[in-house]
């Protein structure tokens, strides 16, 4: 942050996204209802932010009794990931990806 807006050095950074991704395997967001009082909205990767507020807002509704919309995304519910193997292959994929960008921003005419 600092490199790019130096004027911002004395800033205290009180929040901090952690730059991981979330992917489903289908690439779709997932939204639902897991149990009567717990809902998830999550795997938005690559959607874009405006997406996740759309997700949010459908889960509001949904708890609020104001919509169904949010079973419009039913059919890509939860998938099995491949556990700790799917993990693994995640994060090296991640890795890979930011190796990329450093290279790519070192390297630039």
């Amino acid at each position: 942050m600092v490199s790019t807006y130096p004027q911002l050095a004395g800033l205290r950074v009180e929040v901090a996204w952690s730059g991981l991704m979330s992917y489903a395997r289908h690439l779709m967001p997932q939204i639902g209802q897991l149990t009567p009082d717990v809902w998830y909205c999550t795997a938005f990767g690559g959607h874009g932010l405006n997406t996740t507020a759309t997700g949010g807002k459908l889960v509001a509704e949904a708890i609020l009794g104001q919509s169904q919309r949010y079973r419009l995304f039913n059919s890509f519910g939860l998938t099995w990931t491949g556990g700790l193997a799917g993990l693994s292959v995640a994060q090296l994929t991640y890795w890979k990806l930011r190796v990329q960008d450093w290279w790519q921003e070192r390297t630039r005419v």
